[in-house]
């Protein structure tokens, strides 16, 4: 799986909300700083780009000169606004297999097209796109939508969203109804108080989060969890 965080987490804190998940069910991960993030952003200036099919691309590009990965099985993930670039990704990148909206995000003019320069996040989402304005971010965010893509999406698709997500549940339910109007295999999951689980991107139990994303990809990769685990389990360790 190719792990991703959003729009102000680093690839190294995806361990916590993905990876190790994965890791556990015998799942291989590549985690990224895409454009826009961590590293990618800090290190080289490159800034967030819509069209995230293309930089996901590359990364599979690069797990293609592997021998020790199944490339018929090659899922992505992304949390928070991450949500968006992974299903993004799987409206347009043929290879993967799966993908999971970590936190789902419709369109970004939607949730900030109404935020000016005084907005606590500003600064960080006018570094991310490239802008020295919210103004000016305002016109970059517009083509950072799901709208008329989700039809194109061909592998299967999870959303997992918090019930009392800061960013609120209706940006899930119409990605979910966008995707399943165009014939997507979407699941959508909404976890509530009861279960924990239920704030922005599982922050509240991260383990519960990592549970319901790497089970169902294990299901959709067809990976034995009982017999993985008679496999690997040493009581005396």
């Amino acid at each position: 799986m190719i792990c991703m965080g959003g729009l102000d987490s680093i690839k190294d804190e995806m361990w916590f909300m993905q990876a190790h998940g994965c890791l556990q069910r015998g799942i291989s991960v590549l985690m990224i700083d895409g454009p826009g993030q961590g590293g990618t952003l800090r290190r080289h200036g490159i800034v967030s780009r819509p069209d995230t099919e293309v930089p996901i691309g590359k990364c599979i590009d690069w797990l293609l000169t592997r021998d020790d990965v199944d490339l018929k099985r090659i899922a992505v993930c992304g949390s928070s606004m991450g949500g968006y670039y992974a299903a993004r990704a799987a409206c347009y990148e043929p290879r993967l297999a799966a993908a999971i909206s970590h936190g789902a995000i419709w369109s970004l003019s939607d949730m900030w097209g109404n935020k000016g320069d005084e907005f606590g996040l500003s600064m960080h989402i006018r570094w991310v796109l490239g802008a020295k304005t919210m103004k000016e971010a305002h016109k970059i965010m517009v083509p950072f939508t799901l709208e008329g893509h989700l039809k194109n999406m061909k592998c299967p698709y999870l959303i997992l969203h918090g019930g009392h997500d800061v960013l609120t549940v209706s940006a899930a339910k119409k990605t979910y109804d966008s995707a399943k109007a165009g014939g997507v295999d979407v699941t959508i999951r909404i976890l509530d108080p009861d279960e924990t689980g239920a704030e922005h991107c599982q922050h509240d139990n991260p383990t519960i989060g990592q549970e319901v994303m790497c089970d169902w990809l294990a299901d959709k990769f067809g990976i034995d969890q009982e017999a993985l685990l008679k496999r690997t389990w040493n009581p005396l360790v």
